[in-house]
């Protein structure tokens, strides 16, 4: 995907709050060699984000190198609310960093374990088991699979899977059948006939 963003720096004007401070030209002239090498180093379908180069974030604010700050409205993605660099992430990562002991796979191990009942003990009773994977995309896969097998019990053909227009699933294929965006999905060359979408719509009252 091109960028959607300019990559011609542009005079804005400086600023400084509690939680933003804007010092330089936007995007800064500095960091457009580094994007520019990452966009010849890196697949085109991970391009189109914010011309930004990350230094740190604490909580919910992004540094670049720069001495610019922002306030990052994407909840930090993949941690969700924990927020960036939540202490007692930190201190947890040490523990285990200092263990040593990095993965184990789908072998046991005392952290799996304990995550796993504090896991079921905080969500709603009728969740009895987890399965834990890295990613969203993993995870849509695994739901897809396991309504077609739940289907599948009830009556064989009993396949479709329902999902709604305008959602994003991720990049696998199963995941972009899924998903509600209909270019998303045309590199693949045909649609998953038991895959249906349903519109969605917002409703606004006044």
């Amino acid at each position: 995907m091109d960028s959607v963003f300019s990559h011609r720096p542009k005079k804005v004007k400086k600023l400084k709050t509690r939680y933003r401070q804007i010092n330089t030209l936007i995007p800064v002239p500095e960091s457009i060699p580094l994007l520019e090498k990452m966009y010849a180093l890196e697949s085109r379908s991970m391009h189109g984000q914010l011309p930004i180069i990350w230094d740190r974030a604490e909580d919910f604010q992004v540094y670049d190198p720069y001495g610019n700050i922002w306030i990052d409205f994407t909840s930090t993605i993949f941690v969700s609310n924990a927020g960036h660099s939540n202490k007692r992430i930190i201190e947890a990562l040490k523990r285990q960093l200092e263990k040593p002991l990095l993965h184990t796979y789908n072998y046991a191990n005392l952290e799996r374990i304990k995550y796993l009942d504090y896991l079921i003990e905080n969500t709603p009773k009728q969740f009895e088991k987890a399965f834990m994977v890295c990613s969203g995309t993993e995870a849509t896969e695994a739901a897809m699979k396991l309504m077609r097998l739940n289907g599948a019990k009830i009556y064989e053909q009993k396949k479709g899977v329902i999902c709604f227009s305008g959602a994003y699933h991720g990049r696998t294929v199963g995941a972009q059948m899924m998903s509600g965006n209909i270019l998303n999905r045309e590199w693949i060359g045909y649609q998953d006939k038991n895959i249906f979408h349903l519109l969605s719509f917002l409703f606004v009252i006044h």
